[in-house]
């Protein structure tokens, strides 16, 4: 959908939104990749509170 969006043979109402949707598509992906990220620091935290375990 959004390789369509940059096409010039897309319909005008793709062209007169495409910026929106670009965008949203663009917040969506950071927001995943965040999340993920969030995730994965929140599951490091956990598995160093062991006596044995070094500094994370």
């Amino acid at each position: 959908m959004v390789g369509t969006l940059m096409t010039s043979a897309a319909s005008p109402y793709w062209n007169n939104h495409s910026s929106i949707l670009l965008r949203l598509a663009f917040q969506i992906s950071v927001y995943y990749i965040w999340l993920e990220r969030d995730e994965r620091k929140a599951q490091a935290a956990v598995t160093c509170r062991g006596s044995a375990c070094t500094p994370c």
